[in-house]
């Protein structure tokens, strides 16, 4: 990425989706499986410990995400609504 006044990001950075992105390739390589526990909780460690970020800073994570991974770190349902799709993890 090139440097962005509105993420306030230097030139080298990447964004939020790519540090996702990195957190799910990382588990998978781990697991050799999808693991939605897993992902998640690598999810969690980008937004709290800034892993898989570029320059040790999380930033620009949309709401959605957000709400989503912190809910599962609370234990309540990460698809929305209160709805089990096919995608969701299944307690």
């Amino acid at each position: 990425m090139i440097r962005s006044d509105k993420t306030g990001q230097p030139d080298g950075s990447w964004s939020d989706n790519t540090s996702m992105e990195i957190a799910s390739i990382d588990s998978f390589i781990q697991n050799i499986e999808f693991n939605c526990y897993d992902i998640m909780h690598k999810w969690e460690e980008w937004i709290n410990e800034a892993k898989y970020t570029a320059n040790n800073d999380t930033f620009d994570i949309g709401r959605t995400c957000l709400r989503a991974i912190r809910n599962h770190s609370l234990g309540t349902e990460t698809c929305g609504s209160g709805k089990k799709y096919k995608n969701c993890c299944d307690k």
